[in-house]
């Protein structure tokens, strides 16, 4: 009960949080991944961003029988956001040990990511105390990207990589960096006397120069990562996704489509078995729309003779069926998915009553639910837990917030009150012990429901 004040000022700081990085994309492309490579995972960090600001004031300098006011306009450094920074990470760049499965890559010993970024934001970095040795960096690699310059990713899977074209040596302004949190004796690597496992944090630029290796300073003591799978397996270290599961039947789907319009192109261009002796040859040879063909003059008034001149060769279409089976197969991919017509919002082809249709939304929404579930539980909560205890532990400054509509009353009472419905939160207002449950964010599907849903919430 204590800590019940504590756990709504941390909803809204984290809410605030969420709406600055925009994270309506971020929670689309992390589930996209997790659906489309069997995995997605998302980085999450302690950023403070600073921009500079102009502005002026008026001063009273005091003189014999009052003062005197003057202008002051300039220019200053002022702390545009402190708080937590979650990032998509690409799961193809993604490091982590793999002596243990995605779903307990926490209970590795090592865990980082590769991806490149501008020289000129690492020396910006450097500027800020994260980095040193920034300006040592070769602008040429040394040896060659390896597998991430040679990776078949774009034939395999048909994705994209950050960028259009590979990295390559005449590219001077952007460097490959690679960062590692491990569990390492800093005695036995000569960074510390202590002789006692510890965790780092280590990068590594270009593959020539370390510029950051210290402590690493997040308290939870967790890689600063967390991953979500679409089809989790504990005993199995990679697992496919659910789109990597219905590619064969995609890919059959479109192949039986194909072939059909490939048999109508067939058709429309059709091919005539002709007597060149019995027709006049210019005429076939240029034809055009309405134009006639003629016989040689010798077989004029002969019977049958336009027969034996020309015939069109028989095309069957053997394709037909085909659909037939692709309807199917698109049957099966729905209940693969649990995306059935209704939960598409496609009409039914046949006609159902409203019971039929809501037990069969219904039956989809349970499997939904658990998947759902399943993202809640390796993959929101741990990363809402790094996040809240990050507040706990970096948050330096009091941080306004203003409530608007039903959430001034639901968070009154919170921080402290400040004019035009507005609230301070301090970091001694965020400190406590806190449970996460999981939660699928599910409603019921009928209508008449929604009324007691809501009067549990307000009780």
């Amino acid at each position: 009960p204590e800590s019940a004040g504590a756990a709504k000022a941390q909803e809204l700081i984290l809410g605030y949080q969420m709406d600055y990085w925009g994270y309506i994309p971020f929670i689309y492309q992390w589930f996209l991944d997790s659906m489309r490579y069997g995995h997605g995972v998302v980085k999450n960090f302690w950023d403070v961003r600073e921009r500079t600001q102009s502005y002026k004031e008026n001063l009273t300098i005091p003189i014999p029988g009052g003062g005197v006011q003057i202008s002051v306009s300039g220019k200053r450094q002022v702390v545009e956001y402190e708080g937590n920074h979650p990032k998509v990470v690409d799961p193809w760049n993604w490091r982590p040990d793999p002596r243990h499965p995605v779903g307990a890559f926490q209970e590795g010993s090592f865990c980082g990511e590769s991806f490149y970024k501008s020289y000129f934001d690492l020396v910006r970095d450097e500027d800020s105390g994260l980095y040193s040795n920034v300006r040592e960096i070769p602008k040429v690699m040394r040896q060659e990207f390896g597998k991430m310059n040679r990776s078949d990713r774009e034939r395999i899977m048909a994705s994209n990589r950050v960028y259009g074209s590979k990295p390559d040596q005449y590219d001077t302004s952007i460097v490959l960096v690679e960062e590692m949190v491990l569990d390492l004796i800093p005695r036995e690597v000569g960074l510390a006397e202590s002789d006692k496992v510890e965790r780092y944090i280590c990068v590594l630029a270009n593959r020539a120069v370390i510029i950051r290796a210290e402590p690493y300073p997040y308290d939870h003591q967790e890689f600063p990562y967390a991953a979500i799978e679409s089809a989790p397996d504990v005993h199995s270290l990679l697992n496919p996704g659910i789109m990597e599961l219905m590619e064969p039947m995609s890919q059959h789907i479109s192949w039986l489509y194909n072939s059909h319009l490939e048999n109508i192109r067939k058709s429309l261009n059709d091919r005539f078995l002709i007597d060149p002796s019995m027709l006049e040859m210019d005429d076939v040879l240029n034809p055009s729309a309405g134009q006639y063909i003629r016989l040689d003059p010798k077989y004029y008034g002969s019977q049958g003779a336009i027969d034996a001149a020309i015939k069109q060769l028989a095309v069957q279409d053997v394709t037909s069926q085909g659909l037939g089976t692709a309807e199917q197969l698109s049957t099966l991919l729905q209940r693969m998915s649990a995306a059935s017509d209704a939960i598409q919002g496609q009409p039914r082809g046949k006609r159902s009553t409203a019971t039929e249709i809501a037990a069969s939304s219904q039956q989809a929404s349970l499997r939904l639910r658990m998947m759902a579930k399943l993202i809640s539980a390796h993959g929101m909560i741990p990363l809402v837990r790094q996040m809240v205890q990050n507040n706990q532990n970096f948050m330096s400054k009091e941080l306004y917030l203003r409530l608007v509509g039903t959430l001034e009353n639901e968070y009154q009472g919170i921080g402290k009150s400040v004019s035009e419905g507005g609230i301070m939160v301090t970091p001694e207002d965020i400190q406590g012990q806190f449970d996460f449950p999981i939660f699928d964010g599910s409603m019921p599907l009928d209508p008449v429901r929604y009324a007691e849903v809501w009067m549990n919430l307000s009780q």
